[in-house]
């Protein structure tokens, strides 16, 4: 956990400026001018504005792939001390699994940092306070998980929260399986 929070802290406004710039990349000119711009608007706050999401997705996700990991890999590997193909695998199938169920908390996480303008009119209708009714949707924030998961369901449905379910999923396929098996490569020679 303590290593998942020291992560989070540093790549959490890594992960916000990536994902404007993947997503509003007309809004930016590049890595550096895309912070300024977001910190000179919104407050160095909106850099850590996922943060909650990020670590409530990564906690889960990096959980489910170790046990996951673990339990096919014991399956698996039977009697041998060592199979490169049973550890590729094993994470190939740890990831899938922990990229699947994590993905409704990366779509939330991923509306936080993006802060889309189709989301913004929705949010902007859902909210009840009566200063954002008067509001332009370039001018309101989503805020806070609830928020941004009550957004993406009255746009898209419960199966909003699934967008991007397979590309994430390809995403972390092959780099659990590396990951896992160059851990056990190092483990088994290391130990001998």
């Amino acid at each position: 956990m303590t290593s998942t929070l020291a992560h989070d802290s540093i790549m959490t406004p890594i992960e916000a400026i990536k994902q404007r710039l993947q997503v509003c990349s007309h809004r930016y000119v590049g890595l550096g001018q895309c912070f300024k711009k977001i910190v000179k608007i919104e407050g160095f706050g909106a850099l850590y504005r996922s943060f909650p999401a990020q670590l409530l997705t990564n906690l889960p996700y990096h959980s489910i792939n170790f046990i996951v990991y673990e339990r096919t890999r014991k399956k698996l590997i039977g009697n041998e001390k060592y199979n490169l193909f049973v550890h590729l695998a094993s994470g190939s199938v740890s990831g899938g699994i922990a990229a699947a169920i994590t993905t409704p908390l990366d779509v939330i996480k991923t509306i936080l940092n993006v802060q889309d303008p189709k989301f913004l009119n929705i949010a902007l209708l859902l909210d009840s306070n009566p200063q954002a009714r008067i509001m332009k949707a370039d001018q309101y924030v989503i805020k806070g998980m609830l928020n941004a998961a009550r957004t993406i369901f009255h746009a898209r449905g419960i199966l909003g929260f699934y967008t991007g379910l397979f590309p994430r999923v390809m995403f972390c396929v092959p780099g659990c399986a590396i990951s896992w098996s160059v851990y056990e490569t190092f483990k088994y020679f290391l130990s001998d």
